[in-house]
């Protein structure tokens, strides 16, 4: 399911990110790659906040529909 439609407080593992090369490259530099654990904190009409390697994070709502989660 896309990460903009995951439930929040669930332990999530990222499966893929369908995203362009410049996104990729950002969200890598925030220690984001396929296989990484992360849970939804909360998301408003701008971004979706998740818990991921200990820090806090806000992705656009554009970028979190085209990244996958199990």
């Amino acid at each position: 399911m896309p990460l903009l439609l995951a439930p929040e407080g669930q332990k999530l593992k990222i499966v893929k990110m369908a995203v362009d090369e410049r996104a990729q490259a950002r969200l890598n530099a925030l220690g984001l790659a396929e296989g990484c654990s992360l849970s939804v904190l909360y998301s408003d009409e701008e971004n979706v906040y998740c818990m991921a390697n200990g820090a806090k994070l806000a992705i656009e709502r554009g970028i979190a529909a085209h990244i996958f989660v199990a």
